[in-house]
Parts: structure tokens; C-alpha cells; sequence
């Protein structure tokens, strides 16, 4: 049977393993009208989920959700999501919940989203249970301050009393903490190691250049007009 209609897909706590993700991604790729897309708890593995992230990049041009959480993703898995998905002019929700993606995941999204005409409508970004710590939540604070995000949950991480407080001054003007969402499964006791290296990477990020970012209509208008003032006649 033809799908080529389908909108709404969800496949959320189905087994998929990753030869059945391959199946799946085959099976979406007749789908061009797909706007919603679950496969949260699928078991999709890093293998498995790349393929999916694969057929998305050149396909579905009008998703608008997609959740991968559950699915053992880890931080290298991170730079396929950015890849396939930033160019994705319609895509508004995107979560990665319980995967493994850590501060180096964080990172990674935070630079890609704050790129001018990368991730143009995302306006939610949820990373709960992804073994983030202070580190990688006050970089995402910044990054949902210079972007406009509504929302990017965060319960279920490791962020200390003292990356809290620091991730409410950075969200004062931009919605307050609320925006992460109830943080009740958060442990604020986690310590982190002065030694990590993804730590270490994220501290030594030049972060006003997250302010840089800006609508991807903004620049090109910004382009055009640098362009124009170039021009004699």
C-alpha cells in the first residue's frame, strides 16, 4: 500500500533492532508528506538511527517533529543528527532524551543551532537523561538565550546547585529556567571531573560568538545589502 499521504508515523517502544531501522528508513523514504515522526524507544542503536537520519536529509522536506530518544545514542551520533537535519526548514521539535550524548552532544547542537540558517524553526529542543552536567547545561542556557528557544527540558542530568543558579542568571532574559522544564530527577550533587576533556572543550569556546547567530532570512538580507553598497553605478 502507498504511503505517500502518511503525516504522522509513531513507532514509539517498537523494537526495531538496527536491521529493522534500515527496513524503516526504506519504508519512511515513500513518505514525503511525513511531518511527525516517533520513534522513541525503538532500540534503533547508533547504526540504525544514522540510517533513518540518512533518509530524512533527502527526504520528508516538511517534518516538523522527530523523536529519537531511547535509542543508545552516543556523542558521535550527534554530529549525524546535525548533518542530516539542519537544513530542515520546517523541523520545530527535535528530541534526544535518555541517549548517551553527554556535554560533547550538547555542544555539538548548541554550535549547529546557533549557525545563521541552521535549524531555521527549531523552537524545542529536549536533552532529558543525557548525562549532561553544569558544564554542558549553562552552554545550552546560553545558547537558548542567543537562538529564542521555547523549551529544551533537561530533567534527569547531573547539573550542581551552583550550575543552576548560574543556568537562571544567563536565562533571566529569555524566559527564565523554567525553560528546561520540572528538574525534579535532576542530581545536583554530581561533581564534575576538572579533567574531562569535553569539559574542558566546551570552557574554552569563545561563547560570544553564539550571539552571532541570527535568522537565516536576516543574512541573506544582510549579504544583499553589503552588496549593494559594493555596487556603483
Amino acid at each position: 500500500a502507498s504511503c505517500e499521504a502518511l503525516e504522522v508515523a509513531n513507532f514509539e517502544d517498537v523494537t526495531f533492532g538496527g536491521d529493522g531501522a534500515a527496513v524503516l528508513a526504506r519504508s519512511l523514504e515513500k513518505c514525503p508528506s511525513l511531518r511527525h515522526l516517533n520513534v522513541r524507544d525503538s532500540m534503533l542503536e547508533e547504526e540504525g538511527a544514522e540510517e533513518l537520519l540518512e533518509m530524512l536529509s533527502t527526504n520528508a522536506e516538511g517534518l516538523e517533529f522527530l523523536d529519537l530518544s531511547g535509542n543508545d545514542l552516543m556523542a558521535d551520533s550527534v554530529e549525524k543528527v546535525v548533518a542530516c537535519l539542519k537544513e530542515k526548514p520546517a523541523l520545530k521539535y527535535l528530541a534526544l532524551d535518555d541517549n548517551e550524548i553527554g556535554n560533547k552532544g550538547v555542544f555539538l547542537l548548541g554550535q549547529a543551532i546557533t549557525t545563521p540558517g541552521q535549524f531555521p524553526a527549531l523552537t524545542t529542543l529536549s536533552l532529558k537523561g543525557c548525562d549532561v552536567s553544569a558544564a554542558g547545561a549553562t552552554f545550552l542556557a546560553r545558547v537558548v538565550a542567543a537562538r529564542g528557544l521555547e523549551s529544551a527540558p533537561l530533567d534527569g542530568n547531573f547539573i550542581s546547585e551552583a550550575g543552576l543558579e548560574e543556568c537562571a542568571a544567563l536565562l533571566e532574559s529569555a524566559g527564565g529556567i523554567d525553560v528546561f522544564g520540572p528538574l525534579e530527577d535532576n542530581d545536583e550533587d554530581f561533581e564534575e571531573e576538572e579533567d574531562d576533556e569535553d569539559i574542558a572543550e566546551i570552557k574554552a569556546f569563545d561563547v560570544s560568538k553564539l550571539g552571532a547567530a541570527a535568522p537565516a532570512e536576516d543574512a541573506a538580507a544582510d549579504d544583499l545589502a553589503d552588496a549593494l553598497a559594493k555596487t556603483t553605478i
